[in-house]
């Protein structure tokens, strides 16, 4: 028999072995809507980020990659948001990776010296690409 294990938590006689996580998160209407493919806000719906299952075989050491949906900010309906490829690193031992494939972050001037973004060493956050789009609010400014 398979089962399969989406957010769990293992220990065996020395301790802690292993954990998973899978998850939505939903947020409230309140602050964040999701929108459909034309920039339309979907009604009596609240916006789900999907969260991909990782696993952590050291406390707190894990990468997640995740993407948010296109959503609108409930105060700013005239924005819309994109986040693609957005990596929250905190593992010391491996590099963070997109699809198998190692992020290449160019460090912001002045960093250069700091910590290679590119090494194991790097914990962190990084966002491939961030895209915001402004609806009708040239025409606020006549």
């Amino acid at each position: 028999m398979c089962l399969e294990r989406f957010t769990y938590v293992m220990f065996d006689c020395n301790g802690f072995k292993e954990a998973g996580i899978k998850a939505d998160v939903e947020f409230c209407p309140e602050y964040i809507l999701p929108i459909d493919e034309l920039g339309k806000i979907i009604p009596n719906t609240n916006y789900k980020l999907n969260i991909p299952q990782i696993t952590m075989t050291n406390w707190m050491e894990f990468t997640w990659v995740l993407n948010a949906k296109p959503f609108v900010m409930a105060k700013y309906k005239d924005i819309k948001w994109t986040l693609t490829n957005m990596v929250i690193d905190t593992d010391s031992k491996k590099v963070a990776t997109i699809n198998d494939i190692p992020i290449n972050i160019t460090p912001p001037k002045g960093f250069e010296g700091s910590i290679d973004p590119n090494s194991a060493n790097w914990k962190g956050f990084y966002v491939e690409r961030l895209d915001v789009e402004f609806y009708r609010i040239a025409n606020c400014y006549k």
